[in-house]
């Protein structure tokens, strides 16, 4: 909304939109381009289970004019179900490994069957993860009819790598070139302060972003080779989702060996999840008081929605 009000005669307008605004998004927009990313486990007290979000996105897409592209992720069972039947769908594979919810098929229910590796699914009714057009094998992407570009994120973490593909593709969609799209996404560091680095005290922070199960796997997965001591923030507020059972879907293995310190309105629930995980921590009353232990040094930093964007104000641009 407010990329249309800082220009109302732009050509494009790219917009994200929350999982269960999109019925609604293609609705008031009429998209000439969709972008379905993964669906994963979110809180129930904001978003309904996987299945049910996955049916929405399937009835709404049944609306597209058929001059609408939609580029899809095959990796995901859920995805593939809503979209498989569209005219002008184009898959997209990053060879992501398994789906925590698609234990069972989303067409008739049956068990989803798992190639060894986890990259492919398929089931006795027909069901089965699509050939994609467009592959991103560790930073090259290959298209149709030969094209080939390198990929660079100065964002870390598979899963910036892959939304950069995707950037890249859609641009394409637009006339722009591979090389041309890759080279500017090349530049990009921090997205509204993801990344960015943030001081609190003597401490030097890379602020990160977690609001469900999906992203901390990713963010953690990210982390795994960052700075030794790591803080997590997480509240309950509104925006957040003020149910958390969500953080016991959440393997908390990779912070083993690590300096974890937890602040937040929910640090107790956090603490209990870490307990169990058998995972040292200490409990901090804020971000000022875990700085003042970790001291000049640096370190990273795991937020939740409302935590975040407080904390995101102070980054270095």
């Amino acid at each position: 909304a407010t990329a249309l009000i800082d220009n109302r005669k732009a050509e494009f307008a790219a917009l994200e939109v929350d999982e269960m605004v999109l019925p609604w998004a293609i609705q008031q927009t009429q998209p000439k381009v969709i972008v379905l990313l993964n669906l994963g486990r979110d809180q129930l007290d904001r978003l309904s289970e996987v299945r049910v979000v996955a049916a929405k996105w399937k009835s709404a897409l049944a609306t597209l004019s058929p001059a609408c592209k939609v580029l899809a992720d095959a990796d995901d069972p859920f995805v593939t179900w809503a979209a498989r039947d569209l005219v002008n769908v184009i898959w997209f594979t990053s060879g992501t490994s398994g789906h925590m919810d698609a234990s069972t098929c989303p067409e008739c229910g049956v068990v989803l069957k798992w190639s060894a590796d986890k990259s492919t699914y398929s089931c006795e009714c027909g069901f089965r993860k699509p050939s994609p057009e467009w592959i991103l094998r560790e930073n090259v992407l290959a298209g149709p009819n030969n094209q080939k570009v390198s990929i660079v994120s100065a964002i870390p973490g598979m899963a910036a790598l892959s939304n950069a593909a995707r950037a890249v593709i859609t641009g394409s969609f637009f006339g722009v070139s591979l090389v041309d799209s890759s080279e500017a996404i090349s530049k990009v560091s921090s997205v509204d302060g993801r990344f960015g680095q943030l001081t609190i005290g003597l401490t030097n922070f890379r602020l990160l972003l977690s609001k469900n199960p999906a992203s901390w796997r990713e963010t953690l997965a990210t982390s795994a080779s960052g700075p030794q001591s790591l803080l997590l923030v997480v509240n309950a507020q509104t925006q957040d989702g003020k149910d958390t059972s969500w953080l016991w879907d959440v393997d908390f293995s990779p912070l083993k060996g690590r300096t974890v310190f937890v602040t937040g309105d929910r640090r107790l629930d956090v603490s209990a999840r870490l307990t169990v995980a058998e995972i040292d921590h200490q409990i901090t009353d804020n971000e000022s008081s875990a700085a003042k232990i970790i001291g000049k040094n640096d370190a990273d930093l795991i937020a939740s929605y409302t935590a975040f964007h407080r904390l995101a104000k102070g980054v270095k641009r």
